[in-house]
């Protein structure tokens, strides 16, 4: 049986919420693979996220990305002409952060936006989502807020920085793979899945 995207993402939320005591042992081994994967060794600019609860909790690794030296950027969500997006502002372990939209944290106005320059070498960009595939394909939340802001970069990772490289990485609970997921044309692969 073929499902919709929306019959997904309930089936998935249904999942999840069934699977509630097992979450926080995931994310933590879903944080370690993360870590210790040589995507994140060689990335010198994270941009991840911070969670919901029915997301992999992957606080840790923005926490120690910051320890290690990386630059580390949140999303925020902003609103123009009456429509709503996602840009990424620095975080750190210092830097207090506020509640947002959809009770997310996010990072304040007064910081630092993301921007490829000269000392971008590697990024990392850690992604949430409903549902993937091992192959890379992705389902979010329906906002298209990723699927957005990725088509940016790729548009634009080499305009600013013909070296820089950008890996994106799905991550999710192993209960969200599925063999296969409705797309579009507008959705961005995943180049590697964290579960």
């Amino acid at each position: 049986m073929n499902l919709s995207k929306n019959e997904l993402r309930k089936q998935i939320k249904t999942v999840i919420s069934e699977n509630g005591a097992k979450l926080a042992c995931w994310s933590n081994k879903i944080c370690c693979k993360i870590m210790s994967s040589e995507i994140y060794k060689n990335a010198n600019t994270i941009l991840s996220y911070m969670p919901l609860f029915d997301e992999v909790n992957v606080l840790p690794v923005n926490q120690k990305a910051d320890e290690d030296g990386k630059s580390v950027f949140i999303p925020r969500i902003e609103f123009e002409n009456n429509l709503s997006h996602i840009n990424f502002y620095k975080f750190s372990n210092k830097l207090p952060t506020e509640t947002g939209h959809f009770g997310i944290q996010e990072p304040q106005t007064d910081c630092a936006p993301f921007k490829i320059d000269q000392s971008v070498k590697d990024i990392l960009i850690l992604i949430p989502g409903r549902a993937f595939t091992k192959d890379g394909k992705r389902i979010g939340r329906g906002k298209a807020y990723y699927d957005i802001f990725l088509s940016k970069i790729l548009n634009n990772k080499f305009v600013l920085n013909k070296k820089c490289r950008v890996h994106f990485a799905g991550v999710c609970f192993p209960i969200q793979i599925m063999e296969s997921i409705p797309t579009d044309e507008h959705d961005i692969l995943m180049d590697f899945i964290f579960f």
